[in-house]
């Protein structure tokens, strides 16, 4: 009698659902380790990413790792989603408030992935501080005090736009001036905060 091959096992692809609860406990296994850009996989540029791509790149990872998804999954996979989704809220947080982007990008530059949040928060406080200040006050240089001068005489006239030109030559000219960066920083929100009626 001629011998039957074993049947083949099905071997069904995972569902959807499935895969979606693996991907959510593989981000939260190193959730801890990724920087705010990475997690929000936005690019690392010199200059950092716009409060638009902040925005966008937030509201793709909510649709990826929102609680509400995995409702109907097991506890382990629901404990891990909402640490995943938790983590990506404080990426938010701080990659979407400017002076606080401003320095969580020096911390990132300095080899901090994930500095704590109340020493971001304490810098920004005195970020806010110098950013009260003339340019000029702030700028040592002999360049960068003339970028500075010009930068408070359009923000004196409500040019917000040449004022932020001049505030990046400025800071150009002094890349490590932290007060400068907030000065920058402060008009940039000004300048992008979205208008009332929703207009900019």
């Amino acid at each position: 009698m001629a011998s039957v091959p074993p049947r083949r096992l099905s071997v069904r692809p995972p569902t959807p659902e499935l895969e979606r609860d693996r991907v959510v406990l593989r981000w939260a296994a190193v959730i801890d380790k990724i920087d705010y850009l990475s997690m929000l996989r936005l690019p690392k540029t010199p200059a950092g990413p716009s409060d638009a791509d902040v925005r966008r790149a937030y509201r793709t990872f909510a649709r990826a790792f929102h609680p509400d998804h995995f409702r109907a999954a097991s506890q382990e996979v629901r404990d891990a989603a909402a640490k995943v989704f938790s983590a990506g809220a404080e990426a938010y947080g701080v990659l979407s408030e400017p002076l606080l982007r401003v320095r969580y990008l020096k911390a990132l530059a300095g080899g901090q992935a994930r500095p704590r949040l109340e020493d971001l928060e304490k810098a920004t406080r005195e970020d806010a501080r110098a950013a009260a200040q003339p340019a000029a006050a702030l700028a040592k240089t002999p360049g960068a005090k003339a970028h500075g001068e010009r930068a408070d005489k359009m923000i004196e006239l409500g040019e917000l736009a040449y004022a932020k030109a001049a505030l990046e030559q400025a800071v150009h000219a002094e890349p490590g001036n932290a007060g400068l960066a907030a000065k920058l920083a402060a008009v940039e929100a000004r300048l992008y905060a979205p208008r009332r009626g929703g207009r900019r």
